[in-house]
């Protein structure tokens, strides 16, 4: 290898070690996928707590009679950074769930996705994947669509409002517009009254339905 080819591939290598093992890295993470995994507003011990599994890769449960330790002792170790995300006092607390601002908003499309489990939906034999369509307009979110890197919605958008006073954020709440919210409606309307078709702002397409001849 040339060294000038080798010394770019070592000083690539370094900048990469450098962000990876930056103290504010594993923060950073550790509060990005506990809002994915449903907690909008961590408080800080619970941040510190999968930042610590996420450097030490490990987490000891004490959930039960004997302790459960998950990870393999690695830095970056996401089996011990989501197991300290799910496994957490304060994910857990049934106290909190009194609280109106604990938790998270349901994405959309997840919201969805249960409403059709709810129902126990079925797809017809001669069309077994699911189709739906123009869902971004109508849910402002569809699957493997993301209009940018950064997903859908921002992860520090606070809403007009108590949240917003509060400094609180519902990052999920920036596509939850009153049109999308509407049109959300009126699809599970239409999916209840006529199946997955485009009747009545549907979410499916009659045209797809048609049994071939």
């Amino acid at each position: 290898m040339e060294v000038s080819r080798r010394d770019a591939v070592y000083e690539t290598d370094a900048v990469l070690d450098h962000l990876f093992y930056h103290p504010n890295t594993a923060p950073f993470i550790s509060n990005r996928l506990i809002q994915r995994l449903g907690v909008s507003n961590p408080s800080p011990n619970y941040v510190k707590n999968v930042a610590t599994a996420f450097c030490t890769g490990l987490f000891k449960w004490n959930g039960t009679a004997e302790n459960i330790v998950f990870g393999k002792g690695f830095y970056g170790d996401l089996m011990s950074t989501v197991s300290a995300i799910l496994l957490d006092s304060e994910f857990l607390s049934v106290p909190l769930d009194a609280d109106p601002t604990a938790g998270s908003m349901k994405e959309p499309l997840l919201k969805l996705m249960g409403f059709l489990r709810a129902l126990e939906y079925n797809s017809a034999p001669f069309m077994p994947e699911l189709r739906m369509y123009d869902l971004e307009r109508k849910l402002g979110q569809e699957a493997h669509a993301a209009p940018s890197v950064f997903s859908y919605f921002l992860s520090n958008f606070s809403p007009p409002g108590p949240l917003f006073t509060s400094s609180l954020y519902a990052p999920e709440a920036q596509i939850q517009t009153p049109p999308t919210i509407i049109d959300s409606i009126n699809g599970m309307l239409s999916f209840i009254e006529f199946g997955l078709v485009d009747c009545s702002g549907g979410f499916g397409s009659f045209s797809w339905f048609i049994r071939p001849r």
